[in-house]
């Protein structure tokens, strides 16, 4: 089985750690910009580096899920285009009891929320004015830059 953790990388983005079965680590970055680095780690040492580009990045996804002959179908949803994505507001973030318009999210990131889901209830298009709660499970949309950095901003980064 193959092991694997994620951490946060404060104002950088997320580092995963995959232990491979052959006990090689392979170290993902995705930093908030869309640029990654994969690192392939044996003994504690650097074996080989890849820094990629979003587009890069996007190409090998594409090869290494098998999907190259759905290719021209998948690029419009993993491209620059409009994105979606849910995100859940825990205990000690920086947006709880803050609005939309406090935090002002469209003006720094470029995203929208679209929706707020509180207490098995949904919130569409919530007004500027509308504060978060621990718990609430928001919709992001945007590209995937304006999504990370709205995710950042409500985390306090």
């Amino acid at each position: 089985m193959v092991e694997k953790k994620v951490e946060r990388i404060r104002g950088i983005g997320l580092r995963h750690t995959i232990k491979l079965n052959n006990e090689e680590i392979v170290e993902i970055i995705n930093f908030y910009n869309g640029r990654k680095q994969i690192y392939l780690v044996k003994e504690g040492k650097i074996k080989s580096f890849l820094d990629l580009d979003e587009e890069e990045a996007k190409e090998l996804g594409i090869i290494l899920c098998g999907l190259e002959e759905e290719h021209e179908e998948i690029r419009p949803l993993v491209g620059d285009r409009l994105l979606m994505d849910w995100f859940i507001i825990k205990k000690g973030y920086r947006a709880i009891n803050k609005s939309i318009q406090d935090l002002q999210i469209r003006k720094k990131t470029g995203a929208t929320i679209a929706a707020i889901e509180r207490n098995g209830e949904i919130i569409s298009n919530p007004t500027p004015e509308e504060k978060f709660k621990e718990g609430d499970k928001i919709l992001i949309i945007g590209n995937m830059t304006s999504i990370e950095k709205t995710k950042l901003l409500i985390r306090g980064g």
